[in-house]
């Protein structure tokens, strides 16, 4: 499976993963075209996983059994590399109906589960320098995955203010995000309840988390530019949208004939004026 900037796509196609959160919760005739499967790989895993009967698209999760997050603790992370080494050479080949791997699953607050040394020098809020700490971690643990097979964190952002801020595509490039409870159409997988787009993980019926059919893309600025009534003027849009993170500005405006920006940096206002030079149309 190929993780675009808004959509997935396999074999060249649109595809939608609409996932069960295990094997025991796969229906088809609700709509699951696929299912999670758990490996233990925590410091005491022998890592000698069983094979697997399943015939539908799988979405693989290496258990870490992270509660507190040191990323300075680079023998627990060059073992956790090496559980996902092994789960390239071992699990993955046997398997081509794998869609993708999970690296985190948990509350989206890591800035309650990061350990903090004298080492470290913050920069900017907590939440944000967690935040990047933590995605220079799954960077490093998905940099072995092949081309084709993209790195997952399930996130829970119930109790999370300002998501769009803290949970995009500037901080977690090569990550795809599912998240759970957050109010506005992020492209990821929508886990359980939520408003994101391009596809399902959980359990019950499946909610539509198709990308939506529309021509307008309403533009996120970057951190440095970001307002705090960027989500008031969001919930004020009464038309669907594709959310672009400015970042990606480029990268998916495909198929859109309008881009609607707020605040800018002024890399952001250059792509925009390309839009413009092929024909696209932009308002404030």
């Amino acid at each position: 499976m190929e993780a675009e900037t808004f959509r997935y796509t396999l074999d060249g196609e649109l595809f939608v993963p609409k996932i069960a959160e295990s094997i025991a919760g796969y229906d088809p005739e609700l709509g699951y075209n696929g299912a999670v499967v758990e490996l233990q790989a925590d410091l005491s895993a022998d890592l000698n996983w069983e094979q697997v009967d399943f015939d539908g698209y799988i979405l693989w999760k290496l258990n870490f059994g992270i509660d507190l997050l040191n990323v300075e603790d680079l023998v627990s992370l060059n073992s956790y590399k090496l559980a996902v080494e092994h789960f390239c050479e071992k699990i993955l080949p046997n398997y081509p109906k794998s869609i993708g791997l999970i690296l985190y699953e948990g509350s989206a607050r890591i800035w309650e589960k990061l350990v903090i040394t004298e080492n470290m020098q913050q920069e900017g809020s907590i939440e944000e320098f967690s935040l990047t700490l933590f995605s220079e971690y799954l960077h490093s643990l998905a940099a072995v995955l092949p081309e084709g097979l993209p790195a997952f964190a399930l996130l829970d952002c119930n109790s999370v203010a300002k998501p769009l801020q803290l949970f995009n595509k500037e901080r977690f490039p090569h990550i795809e995000l599912a998240l759970r409870g957050v109010e506005f159409p992020i492209f990821g997988l929508r886990w359980q309840d939520g408003n994101s787009v391009g596809g399902f993980l959980g359990s019950g019926e499946i909610p539509e988390t198709a990308p939506p059919e529309t021509t307008l893309g309403v533009i996120i600025p970057e951190n440095e530019y970001y307002q705090p009534d960027v989500e008031t003027k969001l919930r004020a849009i009464s038309q669907p949208y594709r959310l672009i993170f400015e970042s990606t500005i480029t990268t998916s405006w495909d198929e859109l004939a309008e881009l609607k920006c707020f605040d800018l940096s002024p890399m952001g206002e250059r792509m925009v004026d390309g839009f413009c030079a092929a024909g696209g149309k932009v308002s404030g």
